[in-house]
């Protein structure tokens, strides 16, 4: 992975992966140095299973209440997920307003290929349907750093990565 940006987590930011699947969301996470909200690992600890979305809606529930925990003490925090759907991406920035805390896009978006390949590599259970991956990526897509800036976010970075 290359084009990790210097953050300033000192100001209590709330980073927001922006990507498909396979795109190195959590690769990414794990290398910022801030703790991590993961939605995959929700669902693992929620129903046993990182792929089971029958449990995203109780996920997401503990997800808003850690974000709330973190934003309130004004600790840097970095939601992993895919964050592709404006709505949710709209959520996320009144939940950083309300807090008085920046919110800062990282988005990652390699070529479709390689997210495609990456994705074949996981355990049939968390891997996307090829469909559903396209979906995201075309949302991804359109997440272009005016938008995103358009949208409240007050930064955004572009991460590299590679296989």
């Amino acid at each position: 992975m290359t084009g990790l940006p210097p953050l300033d987590l000192a100001s209590g930011p709330l980073l927001v992966a922006i990507g498909p699947g396979g795109s190195g969301k959590s690769t990414a996470a794990g290398r910022i140095g801030v703790p991590v909200i993961s939605l995959d690992t929700l669902r693992q600890e929620i129903g046993g299973d990182a792929g089971d979305q029958s449990v995203t809606p109780a996920a997401v529930a503990r997800q808003d209440a850690l974000l709330e925990e973190y934003l309130s003490a004004g600790t840097a925090v970095l939601l992993d997920s895919t964050n592709v759907e404006v709505h949710v991406r709209a959520a996320l920035v009144e939940r950083a307003r309300r807090y008085g805390r920046p919110i800062v896009a990282l988005r990652l978006l390699p070529d479709l290929d390689t997210c495609l390949s990456r994705n074949r590599l996981r355990p049939p259970n968390p891997r996307v349907p090829d469909d559903v991956l396209r979906w995201q990526y075309d949302l991804a897509a359109a997440a272009t750093p005016d938008a995103l800036i358009a949208e409240g976010f007050s930064a955004v970075h572009e991460i590299t990565t590679t296989l």
